[in-house]
């Protein structure tokens, strides 16, 4: 692409993130017939955090005024079509089920904490076992899992598109938590008004109108913003060294 389209409104820029160093990259470039490429490179791999990179090989196109006009996926890449003859028909990739993974483990880990740490909130903390507050513990983090799952799954169906978390970022986050945390409230009302599945000690502060504990309102907005800036942050932009 670059030996065709190249000029001064145009350039292809290579980057490496290849941790063994340049030389490595070179072999490859010689090896395959790279011969209008300056190599840039990267070995703190930084730069796919910055750019929102979740799969590679990718290719980003930005504009003039360095806003970005639109992606390709490792998919795409790897099917083989020139780009540099069918510069309008890629299909924008920016492989959404890398980050989802990582968002579901880091909500698993933060509602494990979280399960743990408000249990003495909770009437079970004087009535049950060591092993029955263990059980309760692991217990509603499978379900805290499933309704993290499902809400972000929800977002993702009504609001969510092919490229993101790169497009439709905001709403999908706003979404995903307000649909958790309008479950949580209602299983809270469900399983202590109507079900008595269990109940609050009275140190547990109370939500006004809603009538739901404090600590679990909170878990279903700290979580998964937590999760979310953990997963998706932007990282420093990285130095990148520039080899002839």
């Amino acid at each position: 692409m670059q030996a065709k389209l190249g000029s001064d409104r145009f350039e292809v820029v290579a980057l490496s993130i290849d941790r063994a160093g340049a030389g490595v990259v070179r072999k490859f470039y010689d090896e395959i017939g790279i011969e209008h490429l300056t190599l840039y490179i990267d070995p703190t791999m930084k730069a796919q955090r910055t750019l929102r990179i979740f799969g590679i090989p990718a290719t980003i196109l930005l504009g003039p005024d360095g806003m970005e006009l639109g992606r390709l996926g490792r998919t795409r890449i790897a099917s083989g079509k020139d780009m540099a003859t069918e510069p309008d028909s890629g299909v924008h990739e920016t492989g959404w089920l890398c980050p989802l993974r990582r968002y579901m483990l880091v909500v698993a880990g933060g509602h494990l904490v979280w399960e743990f740490a408000h249990m003495p909130l909770y009437t079970l903390w004087n009535t049950g076992s060591p092993g029955e507050i263990v059980f309760g513990a692991l217990h509603c983090t499978g379900g805290d899992v499933l309704i993290a799952l499902s809400a972000i799954m929800l977002a993702l169906f009504l609001a969510g598109t092919p490229r993101w978390p790169a497009e439709r970022l905001v709403i999908v986050v706003s979404l995903t938590v307000a649909i958790g945390l309008g479950y949580t409230i209602f299983s809270e009302w469900l399983n202590i008004e109507v079900r008595g599945a269990w109940a609050y000690r009275e140190i547990m502060p109370i939500v006004p109108v809603i009538g739901a504990g404090l600590s679990p309102v909170l878990q279903w907005i700290v979580v998964p913003l937590a999760a979310f800036w953990l997963v998706l942050k932007p990282a420093p932009t990285p130095p990148r060294e520039k080899l002839g």
